[in-house]
């Protein structure tokens, strides 16, 4: 006859060691005793019974261990011989079930204390560690390589603001839990002894952001990513998910577990190819028209022909906005060497409200000590020709900073066309 089965999909942290014996105990009492930890606590029906359960903090476990590991079993030996059997076990706890009514206790409490302390702060520190190092990253980026591109996104603002926020939770977690690991410690003193209850609120919180980053994510993607490619993003998702899941069912060990997580990054890897490079290919072959493009060289000077490429590029954030275009017109002429005579115009809008985000972008700009004030030409705060004679252009207004690259030098008249046309006047 099969045994009736139950699979419950609930967590305990270490602080909540005591709530989770307590849990199982009170399952145990409706005839559902623990017998494993798969995919989810597993339980199997029997009789009542009045069973007592120890949930106890291994210190020489992983955090990865998805059973008990050499030296678990072997500490369980000696556990068996004190009145508690193992009966499983999955990261750093060990569940045991009391076999002798005389059993005298695993631990000690000031060693139950040390323990349930010591895993919770690596875990956190693992956690912070890990967001500190994607946030530190994405920090650097924002103000060196990529900060034209990141300032006006804002997909990449949302991201480096929830993934800085999940690093603050997480050290904040770590403050509250140095508080709590004094309060803890006097209690310990007074009393002899520390209930580690359930911890509702902070679960509740690190549920609610966990949401908060996986809809941040899927609103990046949706931002940025085709419908081709979020699918294939979908399905690498769902590829994680399956392989953790068999893993959490399957329990290997951990030298499997790593030997399975170093394939994971292949798969990345092909799913990026087969569907965010198109992505990439598809931008770059933009189709765009005179109508996108405010500003090409036809309206400030005589050009024979239409251009043959035009590429515009568009950011826009809370912090400002980011215009990038580029217009070229190839007459098939070659000089002397066969090179194209191409005539290229190419600039860059920033439009922003805060002054030092301008201030941060003339300086990134700014790479030439030959330059020249033309600010009076551009009517502008400030305006440099960066290079003379080069019709390379850097001009800063009150909310405004134009980047602007010309095959040829820009004369007045021309000068108050490019303003009219870009808005400027």
């Amino acid at each position: 006859m099969k045994k009736n089965i139950k699979r419950v999909f609930r967590d305990f942290s270490y602080l909540e060691c005591s709530a989770f014996a307590d849990y199982l105990h009170e399952m145990s009492l409706e005839g559902w005793h623990f017998t494993s930890w798969k995919f989810g606590l597993i339980f199997e029906k029997g009789e009542p019974e009045d069973i007592v359960y120890a949930a106890e903090v291994f210190p020489k476990g992983r955090e990865s261990d998805s059973q008990p590991g050499k030296d678990a079993e072997e500490y369980a030996e000696y556990c068996e011989a004190a009145g508690w059997r193992l009966i499983d076990g999955r990261r750093r706890f060990c569940i045991f079930r009391r076999i002798q009514d005389d059993a005298v206790p695993i631990v000690t409490e000031e060693e139950r204390f040390q323990n349930v302390k010591k895993a919770e702060i690596r875990h956190l520190l693992d956690r912070s560690a890990g967001f500190a190092l994607l946030a530190g990253m994405d920090w650097l980026q924002f103000f060196t390589i990529n900060f034209d591109r990141w300032v006006f996104s804002q997909m990449w603002l949302l991201l480096l603001a929830g993934l800085t926020f999940m690093c603050l939770l997480y050290l904040l977690q770590l403050g509250v839990l140095f508080f709590w690991s004094r309060r803890a410690k006097r209690e310990l003193e007074s009393r002899g002894s520390i209930y580690y209850g359930q911890r509702k609120r902070v679960r509740a919180a690190n549920e609610i952001w966990a949401l908060f980053i996986m809809v941040l994510l899927i609103y990046c993607a949706g931002d940025i990513l085709s419908i081709c490619s979020i699918i294939m993003l979908i399905i690498a998702v769902i590829i994680i998910f399956a392989v953790r899941i068999v893993m959490i069912y399957m329990r290997p060990s951990w030298e499997a577990q790593i030997a399975v997580w170093t394939l994971i990054p292949y798969c990345f890897v092909l799913i990026f190819v087969a569907g965010i490079v198109p992505d990439v290919i598809q931008m770059e072959e933009g189709d765009y028209d005179l109508s996108d493009v405010p500003l090409v060289q036809s309206d400030y000077r005589e050009v024979e022909g239409e251009p043959d490429y035009l590429d515009h590029g568009h950011e826009e954030s809370v912090l400002g906005s980011m215009d990038y275009y580029m217009v070229s017109y190839d007459h098939g002429q070659t000089d002397s060497e066969g090179q194209s005579l191409s005539d290229s115009l190419t600039y860059t809008v920033y439009r922003s409200k805060h002054p030092w985000i301008l201030e941060k972008l003339w300086e990134d700009e700014y790479k030439s000590e030959e330059s020249v004030d033309c600010s009076a030409s551009w009517q502008a705060e400030r305006a440099l020709e960066t290079w003379e004679g080069s019709g390379n252009y850097l001009v800063m207004y009150d909310e405004m900073l134009l980047v602007l690259s010309s095959d040829t030098e820009l004369d007045d008249a021309q000068i108050q066309i490019v303003m009219e046309k870009l808005g400027v006047i």
